[in-house]
């Protein structure tokens, strides 16, 4: 099977694409990867080495950026003529712009997330009448209904898309089933166990992972004093247009700035707890990341967050500082409770959550796609329907 796929260098959306095209070519795939945004030094592309897989990095502008239209056109001609020349068996999209674009082979969107959904969440109301945001979400509402199929990390994402663009989804119904209800899917992101470590010893501190500029993953709720252990924040502190953020001087609070993958890797192996801050999270692959270092989940409670981890979790009232450093304080002093939610998460980690189950699930969901084309496509004349 070859698989034509599109992703992006900016964020969890990379991440899990490392995941999910290792797993594909473990199973035997073959795959082209188009990737937008930052281009990347060779030592974070040292995992496509071995695998069959055609990488095409490109610099262009992602939908969700300002002034973007124009890279968008681009990309999406420039991904018509790959398509032209590698006849790839489907399209796995990870950007609505190619899924909108209507190329003429089965058409798998993932929908990690949307700005409309961010806006609603950061800001409690649609965002403001633009010329970019009509053209935004115009693409958006294109693509979820040219797709054949679409897939969310959660049924909330799903629920979200609903909301944010009058857009009405059939959950498992059969891909590229035409009608109003367009089929959808849930499939849960994966992380590699393995390359987490659950069984160092722990040290009494807190962790969170985020930008600290970002609005949606608010995790300035940490920025208070009465802090029962100390909480380290992991993250860039730079706004990429207002330039640095100012920190305040906390007790028990630690900036530690953005750091690369193998030392959050042992951060999270280290922490009692991690504390999941952020009021828009599709899914969360940090919490994943820190449930599989068997760190305690501190969660706000936001329907995707609850959704992913169930009552393996302790959670802190929607977006409540106060409350937060409250359950801070009962997991802090309270050892038998803090080792009992981190077994949990690491179990509900390991059991839903891994990246051979990711891998799997799209490898089932890619041959129905392209059976469904196989049973729409007209059969061939017979050889006296020929001669006639």
């Amino acid at each position: 099977m070859h698989i034509l796929m599109t992703t992006d260098t900016v964020g969890g959306v990379w991440q899990y694409t490392q995941e999910l095209v290792s797993g594909l070519c473990a199973r035997g795939c073959r795959v082209t990867l188009v990737s937008f945004g930052d281009l990347l030094p060779d030592e974070e592309l040292r995992w496509l080495r071995g695998l069959q897989v055609d990488f095409r990095p490109t610099p262009l502008r992602l939908e969700w950026m300002d002034d973007a239209e124009e890279d968008v056109a681009t990309a999406t001609e420039m991904l018509s003529r790959i398509i032209a020349e590698t006849a790839p068996d489907l399209l796995h999209t990870n950007q609505y712009a190619f899924a909108a674009a209507g190329f003429p082979l089965p058409t798998l969107l993932v929908a990690h997330s949307d700005v409309v959904s961010w806006w609603r969440a950061v800001y409690g109301e649609r965002p403001p009448q633009s010329h970019f945001h009509a053209w935004y979400a115009d693409l958006v509402r294109r693509s979820l209904q040219h797709a054949s199929v679409v897939v969310a990390p959660t049924h909330d994402v799903l629920r979200d898309l609903r909301l944010s663009f009058d857009w009405s989804y059939a959950l498992d119904a059969p891909p590229a089933e035409t009608g109003t209800r367009r089929p959808a899917r849930v499939i849960s992101n994966g992380r590699t166990p393995a390359l987490f470590n659950p069984y160092i010893s722990k040290e009494n501190y807190a962790l969170a992972l985020g930008r600290l500029w970002d609005s949606a993953k608010q995790i300035t709720l940490l920025c208070r004093s009465g802090l029962p252990l100390t909480v380290k924040l992991a993250g860039s502190t730079r706004h990429p247009t207002l330039g640095e953020r100012p920190l305040p001087g906390l007790e028990n609070l630690e900036f530690l700035g953005q750091q690369p993958a193998p030392r959050l890797v042992q951060l999270l192996s280290r922490a009692r707890i991690y504390v999941a801050t952020s009021r828009y999270e599709p899914f969360g692959l940090a919490p994943l990341e820190a449930a599989l270092s068997r760190c305690a989940l501190l969660s706000n409670d936001i329907a995707s967050l609850r959704e992913v981890w169930g009552d393996a979790a302790l959670y802190f009232k929607v977006n409540d500082g106060d409350d937060l450093v409250a359950r801070l304080r009962e997991l802090a002093g309270d050892d038998e409770l803090c080792q009992r939610i981190a077994n949990q998460c690491y179990r509900r980690a390991r059991d839903l959550y891994s990246a051979n189950r990711m891998s799997d699930r799209y490898l089932e969901l890619y041959a129905e796609l392209l059976q469904s084309r196989e049973e729409r496509q007209p059969p061939a004349p017979l050889p006296e329907e020929v001669a006639s």
